[in-house]
């Protein structure tokens, strides 16, 4: 195993990647390395989409360092309009490409992403799909188009993945977009199994916090914080076996998060299956027990959306 450097300040592609000549871009790194190799990415901008697809690799902030993904579709974007915060879709100069596109997208097994800042995304901060044993962990993810980060489907399965100690916040900023009626949130799971959902910070979403949804089966959510969101704070929805604990869930009442239609504040937990599919037929067996749900419209509901 070997550990490789990116610095975006003083780094240089044509050096050998050490610490003492990093290179410099993301890109340089990921056509370079191999399976069991670490790559810790110090202080700097990185104007780049990431894809993972080395197996058994480590992404992380080099010690002290403080690296940040920007894609560009940020905040200083947003303008009023009938008093509504409001955002232009995405441009061609944003980062992902497409607004189904990952910062960080993760196509192999045992990978493990720590420490990174992840922001002003015109996608997803963090996705995966049919991965197993990945760890995303002490990263901070803000102003996300759509997801902070997710697994979806896709022909296969997700196992085994963890999303712990992470800090997400404005996720799902397509909410805000003229003529945009769908929306995500911060952590979506579905077609995964076994998957954990801990010890992470989540607020000001324009969406749901947590969606086990559509295949997620035996994912446990716990010890999470969970405030602010515009709609449902933890949403299971086709899901089975799921444990939900330990959660703490509340609102601000900032006007910006609540429903734009009513201005009410969504529900802190809900059962509520959409979509009928032979293929994710309705929750069953899911547990939900010990979480404080604080000053939402709801405090938990189950309902059926067909």
């Amino acid at each position: 195993m070997t550990t490789y450097y990116v610095d975006g300040k003083s780094g240089n592609d044509s050096n050998n990647g050490s610490s003492g000549s990093p290179w410099k871009t993301l890109a340089k790194a990921k056509r370079t390395i191999k399976a069991g190799d670490e790559v810790r990415l110090r202080t700097a901008s990185y104007h780049e989409q990431l894809t993972i697809d080395i197996a058994n690799t480590t992404w992380s902030a080099d010690t002290g360092h403080k690296p940040v993904l920007d894609g560009g579709y940020g905040p200083h974007l947003m303008y009023k309009s009938g008093g509504l915060d409001t955002m232009p879709p995405p441009g061609p100069n944003h980062l992902p490409g497409g607004q189904w596109g990952n910062m960080i997208l993760v196509r192999a097994n045992g990978v493990l992403v720590d420490g990174l800042t992840i922001q002003n995304c015109a996608g997803a901060g963090v996705g995966m799909a049919a991965v197993s044993d990945v760890v995303i962990r002490n990263c901070r993810i803000d102003f996300t188009y759509l997801n902070n980060m997710h697994v979806t489907g896709g022909p296969g399965w997700g196992e085994r993945i963890i999303f712990e100690n992470n800090v997400l916040t404005r996720g799902s900023v397509r909410k805000l977009v003229p003529g945009v009626g769908t929306w995500g949130g911060a952590i979506a799971i579905g077609k995964a199994r076994d998957c954990i959902v801990r010890n992470n910070l989540i607020g000001f979403i324009w969406g749901e916090g947590i969606d086990p949804h559509r295949g997620a089966i035996r994912t446990t959510v716990e010890g999470n914080v969970i405030h602010s969101c515009m709609s449902t704070h933890i949403y299971i929805q086709r899901a089975k076996d799921n444990v939900i604990r330990n959660n703490i869930i509340y609102h601000t009442g900032m006007p910006e998060f609540l429903w734009r239609s009513s201005q009410r504040v969504s529900e802190g937990i809900m059962i509520a299956d959409e979509s009928a599919s032979s293929a994710f037929p309705h929750s069953s067996g899911d547990q939900i027990y010990n979480n404080i749900v604080i000053g939402m419209g709801s405090l938990f509901m189950v309902r059926n959306n067909a």
